[in-house]
């Protein structure tokens, strides 16, 4: 790989968490795995974080993460794996 395509591919990682930020910002709560485990971000219930992203699968909760920020958030949920999707898309939490 060339330093050029390295550079493409952090500029495209970077569009791509600033548009997931994005749709955060505007109120976007529902996310999918491939796995099948479902997504949801909200405000923390924890007094020390802003935010926070718990995921299910059908047995019931599997983990969650807490962040201070936006950008943090929007990268928790690509390094998990997880996409937006819409909530009638999602069977196990809605």
């Amino acid at each position: 790989m060339t330093w050029e395509e390295i550079e493409m591919e952090i500029e495209k990682e970077e569009k791509e968490l600033k548009e997931l930020e994005n749709q955060l910002l505007i109120g976007h709560v529902s996310f999918i795995h491939k796995n099948g485990q479902e997504g949801v971000y909200h405000p923390s219930t924890y007094k020390e974080y802003k935010y926070q992203f718990s995921y299910f699968d059908h047995k019931g909760a599997v983990g969650d993460f807490k962040r201070n920020s936006l950008q943090e958030v929007a990268r928790g949920i690509k390094e998990y794996g997880f996409e937006a999707c819409k909530e009638n898309e999602l069977s196990l939490i809605m």
